[in-house]
């Protein structure tokens, strides 16, 4: 196979040719020239020559030798492709050390982002460039810069040679120990030969091109997409551009840097495996589908043909059976008389299809092809289709009558349904089954105000200290005021996508000067409230990365504490006055669902519902754990004391000491889920949101106090109560739904 005589490249065709040999173009035809006058230099003087570029000035900054190679490798990626590129130079030893520098801080930046090619290489490259910066500088010339030297020497003895007189020119090749030209080699450093005189810089005499495999192994990638899209195969292309590139990375590899397009040549690796697997993955699946036998397909069933489809088999493959022969009162022409009277069942409607009474013959009940012997169709035609000839049809009532009033699910009603007629009820001796919804087990609720259609679901609710106002986090990224004294929605602010998304959590500072709201994107949002409940001053706080799952405002109002989907409790002051200050600790694996902040004391308590962790929040330390248990809960709340943590999993509430890890108390919630607990503000009692019911518990005994029913039998997750404990404020969870405000039974 033809390969390049100066970069060992693969030729496809085309080149130049000379002295036995081919190169790829006229350029590497020059360097094939330059390197026939290498076998004629003796080692001493390349040797020689190694030293004097050696001890040369250095070219780039101009300082003192030593010179040598220096640098390393750099890689760059970009989703599925990586340039892996030399990054050496010929300098002194600052030099050097800078350029690999530069190589290891472009490759930690901008190394990793291919795959899977970028994920290896980069910590390979990384590797060999420190171990670089840590040689130092070689007492000698480096086999490199030998090579180099050697490489120099040829092309000043090729010029040399070409512009002496003939007969010097005719024996270049062949030069001997008695050949002026070595002589000149030969001769001291004073000798005024230019061959011997030192030089300043390297010359480059055969820079790096791209190699001809590594195109080709590019092409053919890229011919096997366009290949696969249109025929669904392209094992030929993708094989060629398999084959090329393993042959371009080979050769470059070996070429000594006078090869590039390792990129390319990658590219084209990628591409063409990528596509050989597709079409191995094609071909398969159209050789399982050829050996698979072909299936008869099923006779469209008739009809009149019950007992056939009830002896054809599930897969369509008839099983060979005798024919029934018909009985011989079938065979009687057919009478006029022969539906019994007493048949009240009417026969099955097909459509258009002509209905067969029962008792008579139909010619279509035999298998295709087979008559009877002696038998003739009877010439019997089927009259019209009717429900039932013998019983008239029931009048139905007027349609003005049959229409229901509308009614709305979530208000209660007075209406009492009318009592059946007792003589009309069927006698049975089981008792009769009664409906087990928790809706009629509980209280209709007491509300005081309600706001319709709520649009997209409200994912947090709570109340003014004053019970003046209430705010409402929207999965819309909206937050709603309402005005609990006019009973109206006061404040609607709709600009929170792009900085908060879904409104998660919101709450009043106890001072009730500000409104906090926390969202998807890890934001938080704070906003000063006036007399008349308008919102001013809007200020962001970048605290989390991911979701806020929880927040809590210091009784103090000043500091609040928020926790995030991923376990992160990040705490700051609740206005920051133009400068950003804020702790963090990442407590969790999982999400944080309830905080607990102290009025005195520099202890918080936070829990992801499996342990209860307590927070120095001085330090940004953890001080103390408690683990509770295992499972995923739906809600969990700590009690205004922190000496208690509530949380609801499956059908049961449990109720955890918080010092001392003590399950002291388990609610039965009579396999109902509640997905949204707390504590009222006085630790009596527990509140928690079931389906279409909020119910409320005895914090001691456990036992059921009340049960509203808040209306329909979705789950309820936004729950807020008021600080005097008057009101509730809840709504179901979806779209559409009513918020109300309930009158808590006392």
């Amino acid at each position: 196979m033809p390969y390049c005589g100066a970069c060992n490249s693969f030729i496809l065709g085309g080149g130049k040719s000379e002295g036995g040999k081919r190169y790829c173009n006229a350029k590497c035809l020059e360097v094939g020239r330059t390197i026939n006058y290498v076998g004629d230099i003796p080692d001493d003087i390349i040797s020689k020559r190694a030293w004097q570029m050696r001890d040369a000035a250095c070219a780039r900054c101009g300082g003192p030798g030593p010179l040598d190679f220096h640098g390393g490798q750099q890689v760059i990626s970009v989703i599925i492709l990586t340039w892996t590129t030399d990054a050496t130079v010929f300098g002194c030893h600052r030099c050097g050390k800078n350029a690999a520098i530069k190589a290891t801080v472009t490759t930690l930046f901008a190394g990793w982002w291919g795959f899977p090619w970028g994920l290896i290489m980069t910590p390979i490259v990384l590797v060999t460039n420190t171990v670089a910066l840590l040689q130092s500088t070689p007492p000698g010339p480096s086999a490199r810069l030998l090579d180099a030297a050697k490489m120099d020497m040829a092309a000043q003895l090729r010029q040399r040679v070409e512009s002496d007189a003939e007969e010097e020119a005719y024996m270049g090749v062949e030069a001997t120990a008695s050949s002026p030209t070595v002589r000149a080699f030969a001769a001291a450093p004073n000798s005024g030969h230019p061959l011997a005189r030192p030089m300043p810089a390297l010359v480059t005499v055969a820079p790096a091109s791209p190699s001809s495999l590594a195109i080709t192994s590019l092409v053919f990638g890229v011919l096997s997409i366009f290949a696969f899209c249109l025929m669904g195969l392209s094992l030929v292309t993708s094989i060629v551009a398999v084959v090329t590139g393993h042959m371009a990375m080979n050769r470059i590899k070996n070429s000594g840097g006078r090869l590039t397009g390792d990129g390319l040549a990658l590219t084209g690796l990628i591409i063409g495996y990528v596509m050989l697997l597709l079409s191995a993955i094609w071909v398969t699946v159209l050789v399982i589908s050829f050996m698979q036998p072909a299936r008869r397909m099923p006779a469209f069933p008739q009809p009149e043909m019950p007992e056939m489809l009830e002896k054809m088999g599930k897969m369509g493959k008839m099983e060979k059976m005798e024919p029934e022969l018909p009985s011989r009162d079938a065979l009687q022409p057919p009478r006029p008389s022969v539906l019994p009277v007493e048949s009240t069942s009417p026969p099955a409607n097909f459509g258009n299809v002509p209905v067969v009474p029962p008792n008579q013959f139909s010619p279509n009940q035999f298998p295709p092809g087979y008559m009877p012997p002696g038998y003739a169709p009877p010439s019997y035609t089927p009259p019209p289709f009717q429900p039932n000839p013998f019983q008239p049809m029931p009048e139905l009532p007027p349609t003005d009558s049959l229409r229901r009033p509308a009614i709305n699910p979530f208000e209660p009603t007075n209406r009492t349904p009318p009592s059946p007629d007792p003589s009309s009820r069927r006698p049975t001796s089981r008792p009769e089954s009664r409906a087990t919804n928790r809706n009629d087990e509980g209280l209709d609720a007491d509300v005081v105000y309600s706001f319709a259609d709520m649009g997209w679901s409200v994912k947090s609710l709570a109340f003014s200290p004053d019970k003046r106002f209430l705010v409402a986090g929207k999965m819309d990224a909206k937050l709603l005021i309402f005005d609990l004294v006019n009973g109206k929605q006061i404040v609607e602010i709709d600009d929170l996508r792009d900085d908060l998304g879904q409104v998660t959590a919101v709450a009043f500072s106890p001072d009730g000067k500000r409104v906090i709201a926390a969202g998807y994107k890890g934001t938080i949002a704070t906003w000063q409230m006036d007399e008349s409940g308008q919102l001013t001053d809007r200020q962001f706080i970048a605290g989390h990365s991911d979701e806020v799952q929880s927040l809590s405002i210091s009784p103090t109002s000043t500091y609040m504490m928020s926790g995030s989907s991923r376990g992160q409790l990040v705490w700051q002051p609740v206005a920051q006055n133009g400068t950003v200050s804020f702790r963090k600790l990442n407590a969790f694996p999982k999400s944080v669902m309830a905080i607990h902040l102290p009025s005195k004391g520099l202890e918080a308590l936070a829990t992801d519902g499996q342990s209860v962790v307590t927070v120095d929040l001085k330090n940004a330390t953890e001080i103390h754990r408690t683990e509770m248990r295992r499972g995923r809960p739906q809600a969990v709340a700590f009690s205004p004391d922190g000496g208690r943590v509530a949380i609801t999993s499956g059908y049961a509430i449990d109720v955890f000491d918080t010092a001392t890890r003590a399950n002291v108390m388990k609610i039965d919630t009579d396999h109902e889920i509640q997905w949204s607990i707390g504590f009222m503000p006085d630790g009596k009692r527990i509140y928690s949101g079931g389906r279409g019911q909020v119910t409320l518990w005895d914090a001691i005994s456990g036992e059921p106090i009340k049960r509203l029913n808040v209306g329909g039998n979705l789950y309820i997750k936004a729950i807020a109560i008021s600080d005097d404990m008057q009101w509730l404020a809840t709504i179901p969870d979806s779209a559409g739904q009513t918020l109300r405000v309930i009158r808590i039974p006392q």
